[in-house]
C-alpha cells in the first residue's frame, strides 16, 4: 500500500510539473466572435496582454509565428507586458516591431506600464516602432471597409469621476455611430462597477486577472486581482447589460506563483455582422 501511495504522489507531481511547463510555454490560440449591426465586413482582431517580460523562443519567434499565422487586420495589446522595476525594454520593441510588419498595433497601458518610472520613455519607444499609444484618446478608423473608433484608458471609469478629464473623453469617445473598441487592461469599471452607464463601447478588451493564476479543474480560477479568491470573472467573453466584454488570461505573470492548467492565452477576436 505505501508504494501504491507513494507511486501516486511521485505520478501526481511529475504531472505537476509536467502542466507549469505546459502553462509557461505553450501557446494557446483562443477564439472569440462578436457580432454587431455596425459591422459589415469580418475583422479580425489579435489581442496580446500580459507578457510580463515573457519570451516565447529567441525574440519572441514563436509567439511572433502564432500571430502571423491567424492573419490579423489589426493588434492590440493591453498592457503589462512589461513589470514595473523592467529598465531595458529592448525585447519589447523589438517585438513591436516585428508585430507592426504584419499589420497595425494599438497599445494601451497597464498598472505595471504606469509604475515604471521610465514610463515617458516607454510610451516614447513604442511610438517609435510603429504602433500607436491609446491612453484617454481614441483613433478613427476603416478596417475592411468597417468604420470603427478604437480608443484606450487605463484608469477607472465609474459614475464619481464626473469631474476627471477621462471623462470628457468617454463623452467624446461615445459620440459615433462608428463600431466602438475600447482597450481597458483592468476590466474592474466594466465587470464589477458601473463603468458603462459613463462609456459606451460595443466591447471592451482587457486582461489583468491572467485567468485566477492557478485554474483548478471544473472550478475556475483561484485568484485575481480585484476579485480575490474564485473570481467570477477570470477570462473569456462576458456580457453585461447588453455590452461584450473580452477578458484575456493573457500570456505570463508578474507572481512567483507559476501558472498552473493554465497555457498562455493569444486571443483572436472574429467581429462580424448579424448574419454573417
Amino acid at each position: 500500500m505505501k508504494k501504491i501511495i507513494l507511486t501516486i504522489l511521485v505520478l501526481l507531481i511529475l504531472c505537476i510539473f509536467i502542466d507549469i511547463n505546459i502553462s509557461q510555454n505553450i501557446l494557446l490560440i483562443r477564439r472569440y466572435e462578436v457580432q454587431s449591426k455596425n459591422i459589415e465586413n469580418e475583422v479580425k482582431i489579435v489581442q496580446l496582454t500580459d507578457l510580463h517580460c515573457k519570451t516565447f523562443g529567441e525574440n519572441n519567434k514563436k509567439l511572433i509565428r502564432k500571430i502571423k499565422e491567424q492573419n490579423p487586420d489589426i493588434i492590440t495589446i493591453t498592457g503589462d507586458m512589461i513589470n514595473s522595476d523592467t529598465s531595458n525594454f529592448d525585447e519589447l520593441i523589438l517585438l513591436i516591431k516585428e508585430l507592426s510588419n504584419i499589420c497595425q498595433v494599438y497599445f494601451s497601458l497597464g498598472n505595471h506600464e504606469y509604475a515604471n518610472k521610465n514610463i515617458n520613455d516607454l510610451i516614447k519607444n513604442i511610438e517609435s516602432s510603429g504602433a500607436v499609444v491609446l491612453e484617454s484618446n481614441y483613433k478613427d478608423i476603416i478596417v475592411n471597409g468597417n468604420h470603427i473608433r478604437i480608443g484606450g484608458i487605463y484608469e477607472y471609469l465609474i459614475s464619481s469621476i464626473k469631474e476627471k478629464s477621462n471623462y470628457l473623453f468617454a463623452q467624446e469617445f461615445n459620440d459615433t455611430n462608428n463600431f466602438k473598441v475600447l482597450l481597458s487592461h483592468i476590466p474592474d469599471s466594466y465587470v464589477l462597477w458601473d463603468g458603462f452607464k459613463i462609456i459606451n463601447p460595443d466591447i471592451v478588451i482587457g486582461g489583468h486577472y491572467h485567468g485566477g493564476l492557478i485554474r483548478i479543474p471544473f472550478i475556475g480560477g483561484l485568484f485575481a486581482p480585484g476579485q480575490g479568491y474564485f473570481p467570477k470573472f477570470d477570462y473569456g467573453k462576458y456580457n453585461i447589460n447588453g455590452h461584450d466584454i473580452i477578458i484575456s488570461s493573457g500570456l505570463g505573470t508578474s507572481s512567483k506563483i507559476p501558472r498552473i492548467n493554465n497555457r498562455p492565452e493569444i486571443s483572436l477576436i472574429i467581429l462580424k455582422g448579424y448574419g454573417k
